[in-house]
Order: structure tokens, then sequence, then C-alpha cells
């Protein structure tokens, strides 16, 4: 799967979502879209007082509440994926193939396109602006060894690490790291990408 698919999620597929299929089969094509148009409403910025009226409203009209649950919160998840990303860089076709692949009834998934890359698309995305920090564009690195003699004229190399960061903003950060100061950093990067692996898999219930 490719890297334009809102299917991607860092690498999973959030248990919700990959389920949203199977609940959709006990849920009408009125509730449906009334569903997206809560959820449309919802990222639009609008009152969530009302939201939760119209919510409720759709629950008590369905038999399966339980199936009612798990396709909201499924939906609630893609569409919130869906609006993250740029509709140049994720486009309605590849939205089609994705909701195909999590087998949503070609109905459905036009629906879901219509109103994500419709007119109410710009506030979705004005609302939903996220958050941009400075990261990491490029680093590279050589190694340097020093040579240094000492009282007794004995030469001593001692390798070192030259470092060279460019930020996205296009700042550019050097310095020169010694060789265990180095792999102190190699391992807390790998830390650090596994406390993330273990809090997704936590968020995703797994």
């Amino acid at each position: 799967m490719s890297r334009e698919s809102v299917l991607y999620f860092s690498g999973r597929v959030p248990r919700e979502v990959l389920t949203l299929g199977a609940a959709l089969q006990s849920v009408d094509r009125a509730t449906f879209r009334g569903m997206v148009k809560v959820l449309v409403s919802e990222f639009e910025g609008r009152d969530t007082s009302d939201l939760r009226k119209a919510i409720s409203r759709l629950r008590q009209g369905v038999k399966d509440r339980q199936a009612f649950d798990k396709a909201f919160s499924g939906l609630h998840r893609l569409i919130r994926s869906v609006i993250a990303r740029d509709p140049v860089e994720l486009t309605s076709e590849e939205l089609m193939k994705d909701l195909q692949q999590l087998k949503i009834t070609e109905d459905f998934s036009s629906d879901i396109c219509s109103a994500l890359y419709g007119s109410r698309r710009g506030e979705m995305d004005k609302k939903n602006e996220p958050l941009r920090f400075e990261g990491l564009e490029k680093l590279d690195y050589k190694i340097d060894v020093t040579v240094t003699t000492d009282k007794k004229g004995v030469k001593r190399w001692t390798p070192c690490v030259l470092v060279s960061l460019k930020t996205t903003s296009g700042e550019v950060l050097s310095g020169e790291l010694r060789m265990e100061d180095f792999h102190r950093m190699r391992h807390s990067v790998a830390q650090a990408l596994k406390q993330i692996d273990i809090m997704e898999n936590r968020l995703e219930g797994r």
C-alpha cells in the first residue's frame, strides 16, 4: 500500500477502521448519511451539543446500536485521517481504493468521497489545520580523527563524529561528538522509537 493511502496510518490500520466495513452492514444508507453529516459538521467546528443530539436521534432509530457505535467510531477515525492529508496528495480516487479494501460498499464510499471532497472541505481543513513543528530535513555525518601527543611523545588517535543537521526551516547546525556520545544518541533514538511503537499499540487496543 502506498504512502498516499489514507490507510497508511504510520504502518498500522486502527482496529475500528478495519472493522468499519463489517459494522456498516447493519446500517442503512439514510442513517449512514446522517452519520457523515454529523461528523462533517463536527470537523467544521459546529456546536457540539447540537451534534450530540443529532447522533443520539440517529442511534435511537437503529436496531443494532452496538454496530452503530462501532461504525460511528470507525467512520470518525477514518474521516479524521482523511482531512489530515493534503487532498492533492490523497485524491478521491485513492480514497475510493482504500474504502474498497475496507469492504465498504460503493454507495457508502461515494457518500464519503462526496462529503470530504466537496465544497465543505475547505472549512474542515481550516478548522483542523495540524500544528507544525520544526523538523529534521537532512543529516550528514563523517568520522574524523584527532591526533594528540602526550608529554612522553606518544601519539594518541581519537576518533570523533562530525555531525551536520539541516532543519525544515533551513537552519544548519553542526557539531562534534565523541564516539561514546554518538552511540548514546543512537541508543536514545532507538528507545524513543520503541516507546512510540508501544504507545501506538496501546491507542489502537493491541
